[in-house]
């Protein structure tokens, strides 16, 4: 029986026919593998950093909803309200996603999985950080027993100082509700009561809840930079192996021309796996909000917004 391993274009069939060892193909597929896996864990950080987005969306657009079309009865309240509740339980559940689908991208300098990694950090993180503990606590709550949304304020108020009305939407959470919710002891249940109060700023809780998510996702960047730059380093060469231009391969094991194994690689994937690579992650997102507050007209480029880009001329 006589075995081969090659690549193949999966357009021209034999006319491109690469010949590569055993240990090529099977280093190759593995490397596949740990970019696939490490996709999959930066593609949970993405998910609930698009949740959060539309969570903070629905604030801005709620309350500029309000400034312009003001003639609102309870009945327009209780949609806020939903639309919150729709929006929160989806950020929760994208938290929760992050923890519970991490893969067993495995690290033999660590020799630990990442997923056992996160659970070791989440655990130790949600020990130390009420906001953190709580929010995994209003997730079961808005799992299990009702909808997490107790209360929504909307409106405006004007700020003396700068003779401006700021205008809001903040949503609430009943903190004894969710400290009354199976499992939770007295001595957590006055940790909660004396953090917040009877009612808890929904939005506070989220920011600070994903800056501790975003030390999580830092630490374990960093603890497994080595397999996964190994990976990517193995996957660009093969795409690379004939053309400067990455290009899309078959990788084929056959024994007298029979294919016993087949997998794809393509530049797609080792691009996919870079970008999200790149993505931010703010460690203190509770320091951070936006507004559209004039800044006023100014000729001086030092006083422009630094995204801005002067035409060459």
């Amino acid at each position: 029986m006589s075995a081969s391993y090659f690549l193949r274009s999966p357009f021209l069939g034999d006319g491109t026919h690469i010949e590569i060892t055993k240990d090529d193909f099977f280093k190759l597929e593995n490397s596949k593998i740990i970019i696939r896996e490490y996709i999959s864990f930066e593609e949970s950080l993405f998910q609930l950093l698009k949740t959060y987005s539309e969570f903070e969306k629905y604030l801005l657009t709620s309350a500029l909803d309000f400034l312009n079309f003001p003639q609102a009865d309870w009945d327009f309240f209780q949609d806020i309200r939903i639309d919150a509740n729709i929006r929160v339980v989806s950020v929760l559940n994208a938290m929760t996603s992050v923890r519970d689908q991490a893969p067993k991208l495995n690290s033999p300098q660590l020799g630990v999985t990442l997923n056992r990694r996160l659970r070791t950090l989440w655990d130790e993180h949600r020990s130390t950080s009420t906001s953190f503990s709580f929010a995994e606590r209003l997730r079961n709550y808005a799992q299990h027993q009702t909808q997490p949304i107790s209360r929504t304020s909307t409106g405006g108020g004007w700020k003396k100082d700068d003779d401006l009305c700021e205008h809001h939407t903040s949503v609430y959470v009943d903190t004894l509700a969710v400290c009354n919710n199976r499992g939770i002891d007295r001595d957590e249940k006055e940790r909660y009561l004396h953090e917040y109060g009877d009612m808890v700023d929904i939005a506070g809780l989220l920011r600070e809840a994903l800056s501790i998510i975003a030390k999580i996702a830092s630490t374990l960047r960093s603890e497994f930079e080595q397999p996964v730059t190994e990976s990517l380093s193995t996957y660009d060469y093969y795409l690379t192996i004939r053309n400067e231009t990455p290009t899309h391969y078959d990788a084929v094991a056959a024994n007298n021309r029979l294919e016993d194994k087949k997998f794809s690689i393509f530049p797609g994937l080792v691009e996919r796996a870079k970008k999200l690579k790149q993505q931010r992650y703010l460690t203190n997102f509770e320091k951070h909000y936006i507004s559209n507050r004039l800044r006023g007209h100014s000729t001086s480029m030092a006083k422009k917004p630094i995204s801005l880009v002067a035409r060459p001329d």
